[in-house]
Protein backbone atom coordinates (compact mmCIF):
# COMPACT_ATOMS: atom_id res chain seq x y z
CA UNK A 1 0.00 0.00 0.00
CA UNK A 2 2.89 2.40 1.06
CA UNK A 3 4.83 1.73 -2.14
CA UNK A 4 1.53 3.07 -4.24
CA UNK A 5 0.72 5.75 -2.04
CA UNK A 6 4.50 7.09 -2.72
CA UNK A 7 3.51 6.54 -6.22
CA UNK A 8 0.78 9.30 -6.61
CA UNK A 9 2.21 11.34 -3.89
CA UNK A 10 5.54 12.34 -4.98
CA UNK A 11 6.01 10.20 -8.52
CA UNK A 12 2.66 11.36 -10.61
CA UNK A 13 3.08 15.17 -9.37
CA UNK A 14 6.62 15.42 -10.85
CA UNK A 15 6.03 13.41 -13.98
CA UNK A 16 2.96 15.68 -14.54
CA UNK A 17 4.85 18.97 -13.92
CA UNK A 18 7.66 17.63 -15.85
CA UNK A 19 4.78 17.10 -18.55
CA UNK A 20 3.76 20.30 -18.25
CA UNK A 21 7.07 22.11 -19.19
CA UNK A 22 7.75 20.31 -21.78
CA UNK A 23 4.35 21.02 -23.43
CA UNK A 24 5.46 24.64 -22.52
CA UNK A 25 8.36 24.68 -24.11
CA UNK A 26 7.04 22.52 -27.33
CA UNK A 27 4.30 25.09 -28.38
CA UNK A 28 4.56 28.01 -30.23
CA UNK A 29 3.42 31.56 -27.75
CA UNK A 30 -0.39 31.35 -28.34
CA UNK A 31 -1.39 34.50 -30.84
CA UNK A 32 -3.66 36.70 -27.83
CA UNK A 33 -0.82 36.33 -25.45
CA UNK A 34 1.74 37.29 -27.92
CA UNK A 35 0.06 40.07 -28.93
CA UNK A 36 -0.78 41.47 -25.69
CA UNK A 37 2.63 41.66 -24.93
CA UNK A 38 3.55 43.59 -27.92
CA UNK A 39 1.30 46.03 -27.42
CA UNK A 40 1.46 46.21 -23.74
CA UNK A 41 5.20 47.13 -25.27
CA UNK A 42 4.01 49.45 -27.77
CA UNK A 43 1.68 51.14 -24.49
CA UNK A 44 3.98 51.11 -22.24
CA UNK A 45 6.56 52.97 -24.60
CA UNK A 46 3.59 56.07 -25.08
CA UNK A 47 0.93 54.59 -27.89
CA UNK A 48 -2.45 55.49 -26.26
CA UNK A 49 -4.75 52.73 -25.61
CA UNK A 50 -7.55 52.33 -27.76
CA UNK A 51 -6.83 55.58 -30.36
CA UNK A 52 -3.15 53.84 -31.26
CA UNK A 53 -4.11 50.18 -30.32
CA UNK A 54 -7.37 49.00 -31.02
CA UNK A 55 -8.03 45.87 -28.56
CA UNK A 56 -11.23 45.01 -27.59
CA UNK A 57 -10.02 43.42 -24.09
CA UNK A 58 -11.19 46.00 -20.86
CA UNK A 59 -7.20 47.64 -19.96
CA UNK A 60 -6.84 45.21 -16.66
CA UNK A 61 -5.28 42.79 -18.96
CA UNK A 62 -2.54 45.22 -20.13
CA UNK A 63 -1.68 45.72 -16.93
CA UNK A 64 -1.07 42.06 -15.97
CA UNK A 65 1.06 41.84 -18.78
CA UNK A 66 3.26 45.22 -17.87
CA UNK A 67 5.48 43.47 -15.69
CA UNK A 68 6.64 40.90 -18.48
CA UNK A 69 7.75 44.10 -20.67
CA UNK A 70 9.44 45.61 -17.93
CA UNK A 71 11.61 42.41 -17.08
CA UNK A 72 11.71 42.39 -20.94
CA UNK A 73 13.37 45.82 -21.19
CA UNK A 74 15.62 45.78 -17.65
CA UNK A 75 17.16 41.84 -18.68
CA UNK A 76 17.32 42.13 -22.87
CA UNK A 77 15.41 38.75 -23.17
CA UNK A 78 13.79 36.59 -25.65
CA UNK A 79 10.50 38.20 -25.34
CA UNK A 80 8.88 34.52 -25.65
CA UNK A 81 10.82 33.34 -23.07
CA UNK A 82 9.99 36.35 -20.88
CA UNK A 83 6.21 35.92 -21.78
CA UNK A 84 6.37 32.36 -20.88
CA UNK A 85 8.09 32.48 -17.69
CA UNK A 86 6.27 35.35 -16.28
CA UNK A 87 2.64 33.70 -16.91
CA UNK A 88 3.98 30.04 -15.94
CA UNK A 89 5.06 31.83 -12.50
CA UNK A 90 1.61 33.78 -12.41
CA UNK A 91 -0.49 30.45 -12.99
CA UNK A 92 1.35 28.95 -10.23
CA UNK A 93 0.46 31.16 -7.99
CA UNK A 94 -3.03 30.98 -9.15
CA UNK A 95 -3.03 27.22 -8.33
CA UNK A 96 -1.15 27.16 -5.51
CA UNK A 97 -4.41 29.21 -3.77
CA UNK A 98 -6.44 27.21 -5.05
CA UNK A 99 -5.02 24.03 -3.69
CA UNK A 100 -4.66 25.41 -0.57
CA UNK A 101 -8.61 26.02 -0.94
CA UNK A 102 -9.00 22.46 -2.07
CA UNK A 103 -7.24 20.98 1.17
CA UNK A 104 -9.55 22.49 3.71
CA UNK A 105 -12.48 21.35 0.95
CA UNK A 106 -11.20 17.55 0.67
CA UNK A 107 -8.80 16.89 3.19
CA UNK A 108 -4.76 16.08 2.88
CA UNK A 109 -5.27 12.42 2.01
CA UNK A 110 -6.94 13.41 -0.93
CA UNK A 111 -5.46 16.13 -1.84
CA UNK A 112 -1.90 14.80 -1.80
CA UNK A 113 -2.83 11.19 -3.33
CA UNK A 114 -4.57 12.62 -6.27
CA UNK A 115 -5.41 16.23 -6.26
CA UNK A 116 -2.33 17.92 -6.96
CA UNK A 117 -1.56 15.83 -10.04
CA UNK A 118 -5.32 16.30 -11.37
CA UNK A 119 -4.57 20.04 -10.65
CA UNK A 120 -1.41 20.10 -12.61
CA UNK A 121 -2.91 18.48 -15.72
CA UNK A 122 -6.43 20.33 -15.08
CA UNK A 123 -4.62 24.09 -15.09
CA UNK A 124 -0.92 23.64 -16.69
CA UNK A 125 -2.08 20.86 -19.51
CA UNK A 126 -5.71 20.90 -20.57
CA UNK A 127 -5.70 24.29 -21.80
CA UNK A 128 -2.75 23.33 -23.86
CA UNK A 129 -2.41 26.27 -26.63
CA UNK A 130 -4.82 28.47 -24.97
CA UNK A 131 -2.45 28.36 -21.63
CA UNK A 132 -2.70 31.78 -19.68
CA UNK A 133 -5.18 33.29 -22.32
CA UNK A 134 -7.10 36.08 -20.53
CA UNK A 135 -10.32 33.15 -20.02
CA UNK A 136 -7.84 31.07 -18.23
CA UNK A 137 -6.12 33.76 -15.95
CA UNK A 138 -9.75 34.61 -15.14
CA UNK A 139 -11.31 31.24 -13.88
CA UNK A 140 -8.18 30.66 -11.49
CA UNK A 141 -8.74 34.05 -9.90
CA UNK A 142 -12.58 33.82 -9.85
CA UNK A 143 -11.76 30.05 -8.24
CA UNK A 144 -10.66 30.83 -4.76
CA UNK A 145 -13.88 33.35 -3.84
CA UNK A 146 -15.73 30.44 -4.78
CA UNK A 147 -14.18 28.06 -2.75
CA UNK A 148 -14.15 30.11 0.19
CA UNK A 149 -17.88 31.20 -0.20
CA UNK A 150 -18.29 27.56 0.05
CA UNK A 151 -16.38 26.83 3.05
CA UNK A 152 -17.67 30.28 4.80
CA UNK A 153 -21.35 29.27 3.68
CA UNK A 154 -21.56 25.39 4.66
CA UNK A 155 -19.04 24.60 6.86
CA UNK A 156 -18.97 28.20 9.09
CA UNK A 157 -14.90 28.33 8.64
CA UNK A 158 -14.02 31.96 9.83
CA UNK A 159 -11.85 33.73 7.33
CA UNK A 160 -8.72 35.52 8.15
CA UNK A 161 -9.02 39.17 7.03
CA UNK A 162 -6.42 40.05 4.74
CA UNK A 163 -7.36 36.26 3.61
CA UNK A 164 -10.69 37.23 3.03
CA UNK A 165 -9.72 40.53 1.17
CA UNK A 166 -6.90 39.09 -1.12
CA UNK A 167 -9.96 36.72 -2.69
CA UNK A 168 -12.28 39.68 -2.58
CA UNK A 169 -9.44 41.63 -5.08
CA UNK A 170 -8.45 38.41 -6.94
CA UNK A 171 -12.41 37.93 -7.90
CA UNK A 172 -13.04 41.73 -9.05
CA UNK A 173 -9.39 41.21 -10.61
CA UNK A 174 -11.08 38.09 -12.86
CA UNK A 175 -14.55 40.75 -13.31
CA UNK A 176 -11.91 43.01 -14.65
CA UNK A 177 -9.98 40.73 -17.30
CA UNK A 178 -13.71 39.19 -17.97
CA UNK A 179 -16.49 41.46 -17.13
CA UNK A 180 -18.73 38.07 -17.96
CA UNK A 181 -17.31 36.57 -15.15
CA UNK A 182 -19.57 38.85 -12.94
CA UNK A 183 -22.83 36.22 -13.66
CA UNK A 184 -20.54 33.95 -11.75
CA UNK A 185 -20.74 36.49 -8.41
CA UNK A 186 -23.95 36.86 -9.25
CA UNK A 187 -25.12 33.02 -9.11
CA UNK A 188 -22.72 31.86 -5.91
CA UNK A 189 -24.32 34.78 -4.22
CA UNK A 190 -27.80 33.99 -5.14
CA UNK A 191 -27.31 29.90 -4.52
CA UNK A 192 -26.41 30.59 -0.86
CA UNK A 193 -29.23 33.78 -0.27
CA UNK A 194 -31.57 30.62 -1.59
CA UNK A 195 -29.92 28.13 0.60
CA UNK A 196 -29.71 30.31 3.93
CA UNK A 197 -31.86 33.30 3.45
CA UNK A 198 -29.92 35.68 5.55
CA UNK A 199 -28.60 38.84 3.19
CA UNK A 200 -26.25 39.77 5.94
CA UNK A 201 -24.46 36.09 5.70
CA UNK A 202 -24.37 36.17 2.03
CA UNK A 203 -22.97 40.07 1.52
CA UNK A 204 -19.95 39.24 3.51
CA UNK A 205 -16.32 40.90 3.35
CA UNK A 206 -15.17 39.21 0.27
CA UNK A 207 -17.93 40.59 -1.58
CA UNK A 208 -17.17 43.89 -0.54
CA UNK A 209 -13.75 43.89 -1.93
CA UNK A 210 -15.02 42.02 -5.04
CA UNK A 211 -17.24 45.18 -5.86
CA UNK A 212 -14.81 47.71 -4.42
CA UNK A 213 -12.25 46.59 -6.77
CA UNK A 214 -14.33 46.88 -9.94
CA UNK A 215 -16.09 49.98 -8.52
CA UNK A 216 -12.72 51.39 -8.50
CA UNK A 217 -11.47 49.75 -12.36
CA UNK A 218 -15.13 50.65 -13.99
CA UNK A 219 -14.26 54.46 -12.31
CA UNK A 220 -10.68 54.58 -13.85
CA UNK A 221 -11.87 53.46 -16.99
CA UNK A 222 -14.80 56.47 -17.46
CA UNK A 223 -11.75 58.97 -16.30
CA UNK A 224 -9.04 57.57 -17.62
CA UNK A 225 -10.28 55.57 -20.36
CA UNK A 226 -12.88 57.44 -22.00
CA UNK A 227 -12.22 56.35 -25.09
CA UNK A 228 -12.97 52.88 -25.01
CA UNK A 229 -16.35 53.03 -23.24
CA UNK A 230 -17.14 56.18 -26.02
CA UNK A 231 -15.07 54.12 -28.99
CA UNK A 232 -14.23 50.62 -28.79
CA UNK A 233 -17.28 48.93 -27.16
CA UNK A 234 -19.40 50.61 -30.08
CA UNK A 235 -16.65 49.07 -32.40
CA UNK A 236 -16.71 45.90 -30.62
CA UNK A 237 -20.70 45.18 -30.14
CA UNK A 238 -20.89 46.74 -34.18
CA UNK A 239 -17.97 44.00 -35.62
CA UNK A 240 -16.61 42.00 -33.36
CA UNK A 241 -19.03 40.63 -31.33
CA UNK A 242 -21.82 39.94 -34.50
CA UNK A 243 -19.70 37.01 -35.84
CA UNK A 244 -17.93 34.24 -34.27
CA UNK A 245 -18.13 30.10 -34.40
CA UNK A 246 -21.13 28.09 -35.05
CA UNK A 247 -22.07 26.48 -31.61
CA UNK A 248 -21.98 23.19 -33.05
CA UNK A 249 -18.51 23.72 -33.25
CA UNK A 250 -17.99 23.17 -29.77
CA UNK A 251 -19.40 19.47 -29.30
CA UNK A 252 -21.66 21.14 -26.64
CA UNK A 253 -24.05 18.18 -26.23
CA UNK A 254 -21.09 16.05 -25.14
CA UNK A 255 -20.28 18.21 -22.57
CA UNK A 256 -23.56 18.86 -21.47
CA UNK A 257 -24.21 15.26 -21.14
CA UNK A 258 -21.49 15.46 -18.63
CA UNK A 259 -23.05 18.01 -16.65
CA UNK A 260 -26.49 16.38 -16.80
CA UNK A 261 -24.99 12.95 -14.96
CA UNK A 262 -23.19 15.21 -12.45
CA UNK A 263 -26.25 17.02 -11.70
CA UNK A 264 -28.16 13.40 -10.92
CA UNK A 265 -25.18 11.72 -9.71
CA UNK A 266 -24.84 14.01 -7.26
CA UNK A 267 -28.11 13.00 -5.64
CA UNK A 268 -27.07 9.74 -4.36
CA UNK A 269 -24.34 11.29 -2.85
CA UNK A 270 -24.95 10.18 0.97
CA UNK A 271 -22.22 13.30 2.77
CA UNK A 272 -24.39 16.55 2.56
CA UNK A 273 -20.98 18.27 2.73
CA UNK A 274 -20.09 16.62 -0.71
CA UNK A 275 -23.66 17.11 -1.93
CA UNK A 276 -23.93 20.86 -1.21
CA UNK A 277 -20.57 21.45 -2.92
CA UNK A 278 -21.35 19.42 -5.76
CA UNK A 279 -24.56 21.35 -6.45
CA UNK A 280 -22.85 24.58 -5.88
CA UNK A 281 -20.43 23.95 -8.62
CA UNK A 282 -22.87 22.40 -10.64
CA UNK A 283 -24.45 26.13 -10.70
CA UNK A 284 -21.18 28.16 -11.03
CA UNK A 285 -20.63 25.41 -14.32
CA UNK A 286 -24.22 26.67 -15.49
CA UNK A 287 -23.13 30.29 -15.24
CA UNK A 288 -19.98 29.56 -16.65
CA UNK A 289 -21.85 28.39 -19.83
CA UNK A 290 -24.07 30.95 -19.97
CA UNK A 291 -21.00 33.31 -20.04
CA UNK A 292 -19.91 31.48 -23.01
CA UNK A 293 -23.26 31.61 -24.39
CA UNK A 294 -23.46 35.60 -24.35
CA UNK A 295 -20.00 35.89 -26.43
CA UNK A 296 -18.89 35.86 -29.81
CA UNK A 297 -18.05 32.39 -29.49
CA UNK A 298 -14.58 31.10 -30.09
CA UNK A 299 -12.39 28.02 -28.42
CA UNK A 300 -10.56 29.63 -25.44
CA UNK A 301 -13.85 31.22 -24.24
CA UNK A 302 -15.26 27.79 -23.29
CA UNK A 303 -12.30 26.74 -20.86
CA UNK A 304 -13.61 28.35 -17.98
CA UNK A 305 -16.87 25.96 -17.99
CA UNK A 306 -15.11 23.05 -19.04
CA UNK A 307 -12.38 24.10 -16.37
CA UNK A 308 -15.02 24.00 -13.63
CA UNK A 309 -17.05 21.35 -15.35
CA UNK A 310 -14.05 18.90 -15.03
CA UNK A 311 -13.17 20.12 -11.68
CA UNK A 312 -16.94 19.18 -10.07
CA UNK A 313 -16.56 15.45 -12.05
CA UNK A 314 -13.45 14.87 -10.75
CA UNK A 315 -14.39 15.83 -7.33
CA UNK A 316 -18.57 13.19 -7.56
CA UNK A 317 -15.80 10.83 -8.13
CA UNK A 318 -13.83 11.72 -5.11
CA UNK A 319 -17.40 11.53 -3.12
CA UNK A 320 -18.23 7.87 -4.95
CA UNK A 321 -14.85 6.83 -3.66
CA UNK A 322 -15.12 7.30 -0.35
CA UNK A 323 -18.72 6.71 -0.44
CA UNK A 324 -18.68 2.93 -1.77
CA UNK A 325 -16.09 2.02 0.35
CA UNK A 326 -12.66 2.01 -1.49
CA UNK A 327 -11.13 4.24 0.67
CA UNK A 328 -10.69 0.92 2.79
CA UNK A 329 -6.42 0.07 2.66
CA UNK A 330 -7.06 -2.88 0.20
CA UNK A 331 -8.93 -1.02 -2.05
CA UNK A 332 -7.09 1.96 -1.83
CA UNK A 333 -4.31 0.45 -2.61
CA UNK A 334 -5.27 -1.11 -5.99
CA UNK A 335 -6.29 2.33 -6.73
CA UNK A 336 -3.81 4.55 -6.26
CA UNK A 337 -1.83 1.57 -8.33
CA UNK A 338 -3.65 1.42 -11.13
CA UNK A 339 -3.62 5.13 -11.13
CA UNK A 340 0.06 5.77 -10.80
CA UNK A 341 0.96 2.86 -13.29
CA UNK A 342 -1.83 4.07 -16.05
CA UNK A 343 -1.50 7.86 -15.59
CA UNK A 344 2.35 7.72 -15.07
CA UNK A 345 2.71 5.52 -18.31
CA UNK A 346 1.48 8.58 -20.47
CA UNK A 347 3.12 11.15 -18.69
CA UNK A 348 6.14 8.88 -19.68
CA UNK A 349 5.54 8.85 -22.88
CA UNK A 350 4.96 12.04 -23.57
CA UNK A 351 8.30 12.73 -21.51
CA UNK A 352 10.23 10.18 -23.30
CA UNK A 353 8.34 11.36 -27.08
CA UNK A 354 9.71 14.79 -26.47
CA UNK A 355 13.23 14.77 -23.97
CA UNK A 356 14.83 15.91 -26.83
CA UNK A 357 13.46 19.16 -26.40
CA UNK A 358 14.76 19.66 -22.79
CA UNK A 359 18.35 18.40 -23.73
CA UNK A 360 17.76 21.22 -26.57
CA UNK A 361 16.97 23.74 -24.22
CA UNK A 362 19.43 22.31 -21.63
CA UNK A 363 22.29 22.47 -24.20
CA UNK A 364 21.54 25.73 -26.15
CA UNK A 365 19.91 27.76 -23.31
CA UNK A 366 17.44 28.72 -25.67
CA UNK A 367 14.05 27.89 -26.89
CA UNK A 368 14.01 25.01 -29.58
CA UNK A 369 13.07 26.36 -33.09
CA UNK A 370 9.85 26.19 -35.20
CA UNK A 371 11.78 23.42 -37.01
CA UNK A 372 12.79 21.10 -33.24
CA UNK A 373 9.12 21.26 -33.22
CA UNK A 374 7.92 20.03 -35.79
CA UNK A 375 6.80 23.47 -37.48
CA UNK A 376 9.29 23.76 -40.54
CA UNK A 377 7.40 26.25 -42.93
CA UNK A 378 7.46 28.83 -39.64
CA UNK A 379 11.34 27.92 -39.43
CA UNK A 380 11.03 29.03 -43.70
CA UNK A 381 9.05 32.39 -42.99
CA UNK A 382 11.15 33.30 -40.42
CA UNK A 383 14.00 32.88 -42.44
CA UNK A 384 12.85 34.96 -44.98
CA UNK A 385 11.59 38.16 -43.53
CA UNK A 386 14.64 38.54 -41.55
CA UNK A 387 16.50 38.42 -44.63
CA UNK A 388 14.60 40.45 -46.97
CA UNK A 389 12.59 42.87 -43.80
CA UNK A 390 14.97 43.01 -41.09
CA UNK A 391 14.17 46.10 -39.45
CA UNK A 392 11.33 47.07 -41.71
CA UNK A 393 7.19 47.47 -41.42
CA UNK A 394 5.17 44.88 -42.43
CA UNK A 395 1.47 44.89 -42.61
CA UNK A 396 -0.90 41.85 -42.70
CA UNK A 397 -4.55 41.06 -44.07
CA UNK A 398 -5.90 38.83 -42.07
CA UNK A 399 -8.45 38.24 -39.46
CA UNK A 400 -6.13 36.43 -37.88
CA UNK A 401 -4.60 37.09 -34.62
CA UNK A 402 -1.43 34.71 -35.00
CA UNK A 403 0.95 36.77 -37.25
CA UNK A 404 0.95 39.56 -34.91
CA UNK A 405 2.62 37.67 -32.01
CA UNK A 406 4.79 35.83 -34.64
CA UNK A 407 5.87 38.76 -35.91
CA UNK A 408 6.75 41.01 -33.60
CA UNK A 409 7.80 37.75 -31.18
CA UNK A 410 9.50 35.64 -33.98
CA UNK A 411 11.17 37.59 -36.43
CA UNK A 412 13.02 41.41 -36.37
CA UNK A 413 10.35 43.17 -38.81
CA UNK A 414 8.22 45.36 -37.40
CA UNK A 415 4.39 45.18 -37.17
CA UNK A 416 3.07 48.39 -37.60
CA UNK A 417 -0.76 48.17 -37.31
CA UNK A 418 -2.72 49.12 -34.03
CA UNK A 419 -4.92 46.24 -34.47
CA UNK A 420 -3.73 42.74 -33.71
CA UNK A 421 -6.28 41.23 -37.04
CA UNK A 422 -8.43 43.25 -38.99
CA UNK A 423 -11.30 42.11 -36.99
CA UNK A 424 -14.04 44.34 -37.94
CA UNK A 425 -13.95 43.32 -41.94
CA UNK A 426 -16.29 40.59 -41.63
CA UNK A 427 -18.68 42.21 -39.96
CA UNK A 428 -18.71 44.44 -42.48
CA UNK A 429 -18.15 42.07 -46.06
CA UNK A 430 -21.28 40.44 -44.36
CA UNK A 431 -23.24 43.76 -43.98
CA UNK A 432 -22.93 44.56 -47.72
CA UNK A 433 -23.18 40.31 -49.13
CA UNK A 434 -25.20 38.72 -46.39
CA UNK A 435 -27.60 41.35 -44.97
CA UNK A 436 -30.50 38.95 -44.49
CA UNK A 437 -28.70 37.56 -41.54
CA UNK A 438 -28.63 40.90 -40.02
CA UNK A 439 -30.81 42.77 -38.25
CA UNK A 440 -31.61 46.57 -39.48
CA UNK A 441 -30.17 47.81 -36.46
CA UNK A 442 -26.97 46.22 -36.58
CA UNK A 443 -26.16 46.36 -40.18
CA UNK A 444 -26.91 50.13 -39.28
CA UNK A 445 -24.31 50.01 -36.70
CA UNK A 446 -21.58 48.49 -38.87
CA UNK A 447 -22.36 50.87 -41.45
CA UNK A 448 -21.58 53.55 -39.00
CA UNK A 449 -18.73 51.85 -37.99
CA UNK A 450 -17.28 51.29 -41.08
CA UNK A 451 -15.59 54.73 -42.54
CA UNK A 452 -13.76 54.66 -39.55
CA UNK A 453 -12.02 51.22 -39.80
CA UNK A 454 -11.38 51.62 -43.18
CA UNK A 455 -9.98 55.16 -42.44
CA UNK A 456 -7.42 53.54 -40.25
CA UNK A 457 -6.13 50.81 -42.61
CA UNK A 458 -5.98 53.51 -45.07
CA UNK A 459 -3.65 55.25 -43.00
CA UNK A 460 -1.52 53.10 -41.00
CA UNK A 461 -0.68 51.34 -44.79
CA UNK A 462 -0.30 55.33 -46.20
CA UNK A 463 1.88 56.79 -43.34
CA UNK A 464 3.33 53.40 -42.36
CA UNK A 465 4.86 53.03 -45.71
CA UNK A 466 4.89 49.00 -45.15
CA UNK A 467 7.87 47.17 -47.14
CA UNK A 468 5.51 44.26 -47.42
CA UNK A 469 2.00 43.75 -47.00
CA UNK A 470 1.19 40.19 -46.72
CA UNK A 471 -2.39 39.07 -47.43
CA UNK A 472 -4.34 35.95 -46.73
CA UNK A 473 -4.59 34.14 -49.74
CA UNK A 474 -6.91 31.35 -49.07
CA UNK A 475 -10.18 30.12 -50.79
CA UNK A 476 -11.98 30.28 -47.66
CA UNK A 477 -10.54 32.72 -45.40
CA UNK A 478 -11.64 32.74 -42.03
CA UNK A 479 -14.86 34.10 -40.95
CA UNK A 480 -15.61 35.09 -44.95
CA UNK A 481 -17.64 33.31 -47.53
CA UNK A 482 -16.54 31.26 -50.16
CA UNK A 483 -14.31 32.75 -52.96
CA UNK A 484 -14.08 36.51 -50.74
CA UNK A 485 -10.94 37.98 -52.04
CA UNK A 486 -8.98 40.34 -49.37
CA UNK A 487 -8.07 42.47 -52.98
CA UNK A 488 -11.76 42.63 -54.35
CA UNK A 489 -12.36 44.27 -51.24
CA UNK A 490 -9.99 46.85 -51.39
CA UNK A 491 -10.55 47.76 -54.65
CA UNK A 492 -14.30 47.70 -54.26
CA UNK A 493 -14.08 50.37 -51.44
CA UNK A 494 -13.21 54.28 -52.22
CA UNK A 495 -11.46 54.81 -48.69
CA UNK A 496 -8.71 51.85 -49.64
CA UNK A 497 -8.88 51.55 -53.64
CA UNK A 498 -5.63 52.95 -54.34
CA UNK A 499 -3.80 52.37 -51.12
CA UNK A 500 -1.73 49.57 -52.33
CA UNK A 501 -1.09 51.19 -56.08
CA UNK A 502 2.77 51.14 -55.27
CA UNK A 503 2.60 47.64 -54.14
CA UNK A 504 3.46 44.48 -56.83
CA UNK A 505 3.80 40.61 -56.28
CA UNK A 506 6.86 39.29 -54.50
CA UNK A 507 7.01 35.72 -56.13
CA UNK A 508 6.64 33.70 -52.94
CA UNK A 509 4.46 32.91 -50.48
CA UNK A 510 5.10 32.44 -46.43
CA UNK A 511 3.25 29.61 -44.32
CA UNK A 512 1.90 31.03 -41.08
CA UNK A 513 -0.07 29.30 -38.70
CA UNK A 514 -1.44 26.03 -39.77
CA UNK A 515 -0.02 26.22 -43.15
CA UNK A 516 -2.02 29.23 -44.06
CA UNK A 517 -0.78 30.75 -46.90
CA UNK A 518 0.13 34.64 -47.23
CA UNK A 519 1.04 36.13 -50.71
CA UNK A 520 3.94 38.71 -50.19
CA UNK A 521 3.36 41.66 -51.93
CA UNK A 522 6.54 44.56 -51.90
CA UNK A 523 7.10 48.10 -52.55
CA UNK A 524 8.23 48.94 -55.67
CA UNK A 525 10.93 51.12 -54.16
CA UNK A 526 12.88 48.65 -52.32
CA UNK A 527 15.05 47.04 -54.94
CA UNK A 528 13.54 43.57 -54.36
CA UNK A 529 12.58 42.01 -57.65
CA UNK A 530 8.49 41.61 -58.31
CA UNK A 531 7.17 38.67 -59.85
CA UNK A 532 4.93 40.76 -61.64
CA UNK A 533 5.13 44.38 -63.25
CA UNK A 534 1.70 44.80 -62.87
CA UNK A 535 0.09 46.71 -59.68
CA UNK A 536 -2.13 44.55 -57.49
CA UNK A 537 -5.15 46.47 -57.69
Amino acid sequence: MRFSIVLCQFFLPIMAMLSAIILLISLPINGDVGWLFFATKQWIAGKELYREIFEVNPPMIFYFMAPSVYIYNIFNLDSVIVVKLYLFFLVSIMVSVNLRLFYRILGREALISVYITFSIAMFYIYPFYDFAQRDHLAILLMLPYLLNKYLVMFDNRRVPNMEGVAYGVMAGLSICLKPHFILLTIFCEIFWLIKHREFKRVFDGMLIFQIIMVSLFACYIFIYEKYYIDEMIPLAIATYWTYGLSLDKFNLIYYFSIFTFIVFSSEYLKSKRSKVFIRFMSVMTFAALIEFLLQSHYSYQLLPFKTLLYINLFNLYIAFFYQLGFSKPYFKSLTFLVLALTSGFGFYRYIDNNLNLLRYVYENQRLPSFKEIGLSNLDESVSIINRYFNKQNIYVVSTNVWPSAFISNYTTANWISGFPALWPLPAIVQSEHNSSSLSKEVISKIESEKPKVLNIIAKEIEYGKPSAILIDSREFPSYFYSGFSYLDFFKSQPILNGVLDDYCKFGLKLYIGNNVAYEVYIRRDINLPCYSLDKII
